[in-house]
């Protein structure tokens, strides 16, 4: 992966006031603590990668000299433990520094909660996220609101898809189209997956490519890779109408990107022409008051006549 580049904005979270999330979550004021690191656990299942060495060492490197200006954030878990919802890249590099505490705001929460915190922190704070970063993430955000609407009244319907990804839309400041293209992109094989993080696949044809079976995109997979072949949005678009109707074969794909041999249409060859050229003072005497169109006819007659009188004249053509 390269390197983020040293830029201490990028490090550092956008600022949000402590009242704003315990608003947001419905959550009591909390005081930052300070929290040794053999305490904090990762948050297992979560869709954020971590950041590279160069860049571990220049978040190192900011905080050895602005300090660390923004706590993380953890989930309170029994027997003293907490499990980190943001700053598992700012952990990694105080460890580096060879500190052996942290500032940490503590969160008392269930898990859901502490699941969406740790989402909306990562969405809001991160500036440069992968599609598939995005994708799993609002899909956990969907499932995890569903499954919250689910748990607060047991007795009526869970929260509609169309409800949850609204809901996730307007706190992303974005479109619910938008969340549910993402969201498509889970379910591609991994391998599309990273094509797509490397912006080799646009998001649009990788939506369209979801629709395909598993089966089906490893044999588009196979055939790319092989061909050296790019997926534009068009030929996505047609490989998931061919999947839709039961039709889309490996045979096929050579047609589709465009690659099957031309067939040749075998042209009948071209006559043999053989041309005579007589100088002009050899000939003119005998044709006088010609022209050229004249001359050449008279010129066919006598050689035929010729060839005739020596046996030598193709029937074919006499006819």
């Amino acid at each position: 992966m390269a390197s983020m580049g040293l830029n201490i904005s990028k490090f550092i979270p956008t600022p949000k006031p402590e009242e704003a999330y315990n608003a947001m979550f419905g959550l009591a004021a909390e005081q930052v603590r300070l929290i040794s690191l053999e305490l904090l656990e990762s948050f297992g299942d979560q869709p954020f990668r971590s950041y590279d060495e160069e860049a571990l060492d220049e978040l190192a490197a900011s905080i050895q000299q602005h300090g660390l200006l923004t706590p993380i954030i953890v989930q309170q878990l029994p027997e003293q433990r907490y499990r980190i919802l943001a700053g598992h890249n700012r952990v990694k590099a105080v460890q580096r520094l060879g500190q052996e505490k942290i500032n940490a705001i503590v969160k008392e929460c269930d898990d859901d909660q502490a699941t969406l915190i740790m989402l909306e922190t990562n969405l809001a704070q991160r500036k440069e996220l992968l599609p598939s970063e995005l994708a799993f993430a609002y899909k956990m955000q969907m499932e995890t609101l569903k499954h919250q609407g689910k748990r607060a009244d047991p007795t009526s319907a869970p929260l509609e898809p169309k409800l949850s990804s609204e809901t996730v839309a307007a706190q992303m400041n974005t479109s619910r189209a938008q969340i549910q293209r993402y969201i498509r992109l889970t379910y591609l094989i991994k391998p599309f997956l990273d094509i797509a993080d490397e912006h080799r696949l646009p998001v649009r044809a990788g939506v369209a490519l979801s629709y395909l079976t598993a089966d089906e995109q490893q044999i588009v997979l196979d055939f790319i890779l092989q061909n050296k072949k790019n997926i534009s949005i068009e030929i996505a678009e047609n490989l998931k109408k061919l999947s839709a109707a039961g039709d889309l074969i490996e045979e096929l794909l050579p047609e589709i990107f465009g690659t099957a041999a031309k067939e040749k249409t075998e042209k009948p060859p071209k006559p043999t022409v053989i041309r005579v050229s007589i100088p002009y003072d050899r000939y003119s005497r005998y044709f006088q008051d010609m022209g050229p169109k004249e001359i050449a006819q008279r010129i066919d007659r006598i050689i035929e006549e010729w060839l005739n009188k020596q046996g030598l004249l193709d029937p074919q053509t006499e006819e």
